[in-house]
């Protein structure tokens, strides 16, 4: 994996990345290359992510991102995409108000972001960062 580019990440695209393992990537030297693993694989929609990847394993692809953070910036949610809705719930308390409202409105512009069907216990965390952002 150590061998792959940017360039090989966008032709084997995130529907495919998504098979490999969250620790499988981690083990990937260069940190720029990781997350352009992770924000392709939040590229693919949720429509087609779910049926091919448990929701554990999308979990554990957030902590790509999520390790060592004390904050979330709006390029932090953006680069998740998809997976953003697939953060543990405490991680929706490190993005300001602002960051999670323009992530969320940015977000259902896209075509294939029309739709959030989430086990109960990610929605209710993703509810509670709507009423941060809109009150």
């Amino acid at each position: 994996m150590n061998a792959m580019t940017q360039s090989d990440i966008s032709k084997i695209g995130g529907s495919i990345l998504s098979g490999f393992k969250a620790f499988e990537i981690k083990l990937i030297q260069d940190p720029a290359l990781r997350l352009e693993i992770v924000r392709s694989i939040g590229q693919v929609p949720m429509a087609e992510l779910m049926p091919i990847s448990h929701q554990d394993r999308l979990q554990n692809f957030t902590g790509i991102v999520l390790e060592g953070r004390t904050s979330l910036s709006l390029e932090d949610l953006t680069r998740l995409g998809t997976l953003s809705f697939f953060m543990p719930p405490e991680s929706w308390n490190l993005a300001s108000s602002a960051t999670i409202k323009t992530f969320l409105e940015t977000s259902l512009k896209l075509p294939h972001h029309k739709c959030v069907c989430l086990p109960r216990n990610l929605a209710a965390s993703l509810s509670n960062a709507m009423v941060k952002a809109y009150g």
